[in-house]
């Protein structure tokens, strides 16, 4: 694995995203933190690291980079339903129905974040 990324520009996140596609989770969450702190202040990466985190159990770091990802593109819309289910699988819900408002006003046409948004309102007992 060192030889492979070593030789991998930092900036190049599809290389190091399909490179970490190939590896065990904790590979792919150090492969993809290594571009990061080369400098890498992409969006996608702190998305696809926060996937990662939450896919292994670590919902704090996984929220804080979707929320890292929401500073630097605040019209990340998938950040935005990313950080709603990590505040819905933690308990927030006031939280998940805040970011999946903000992902259907980015995302009008899409149903998903409306159809989230409607179960949240019904655990909410709200309808």
């Amino acid at each position: 694995m060192g030889e492979e990324t070593n030789a991998l520009d930092p900036r190049q996140l599809d290389a190091y995203t399909q490179l970490a596609a190939t590896l065990t989770p904790d590979q792919a969450i150090a492969t993809l933190e290594r571009t990061g702190a080369a400098g890498n202040d992409n969006p996608e990466l702190f998305k696809r690291l926060g996937n990662l985190y939450f896919q292994s159990g670590d919902t704090q770091r996984a929220e804080r980079l979707y929320r890292w990802a929401i500073a630097v593109d605040p019209d990340n819309t998938q950040a935005h339903a990313n950080l709603g289910l990590i505040l819905e699988a933690t308990g927030d819900l006031a939280g998940a129905r805040a970011a999946f408002a903000r992902a259907s006003e980015l995302a009008p046409l899409d149903p998903r974040y409306h159809g989230r948004l409607a179960d949240l309102a019904r655990v909410a007992g709200d309808l």
